[in-house]
């Protein structure tokens, strides 16, 4: 298993631990309910059977889930007129997954 692939798992895990905090507060969502989750899971799963083209597919449904989050936690934040801080490691999350898609669009299973 390659470093992208212990820190995809790790964001499975560091978003599962997120949605289960903020599950605690709001009380109506799911861990099975969560699409990003579901897509690293089934990215996972691609990427271990070596399946190139659906981890490809995979990697930009997670892309385009997390834009939309962003796009919809800015919206939230600009309405709210307060800021929340981003968990300390949203960083190093964003460079790992930059690499992962790197890996992807190369062709580098290995890698990813």
């Amino acid at each position: 298993m390659s470093v992208l692939s212990i820190a995809a798992s790790g964001l499975l895990n560091y978003l599962t631990q997120q949605q289960n905090s903020a599950k605690s507060t709001q009380n109506t969502t799911s861990q099975t309910s969560n699409p990003i989750a579901q897509a690293f899971s089934r990215l996972s799963q691609d990427l271990q059977s070596g399946d190139l083209s659906a981890a490809q597919q995979d990697y930009s449904t997670i892309q385009q889930d997390f834009q939309s989050m962003a796009t919809q936690s800015q919206a939230m934040r600009t309405h709210h007129h307060h800021h929340v801080g981003d968990g300390g490691g949203s960083t190093a999350v964003s460079q790992l997954f930059s690499e992962l898609g790197s890996a992807l669009q190369s062709g580098n299973l290995t890698n990813a």
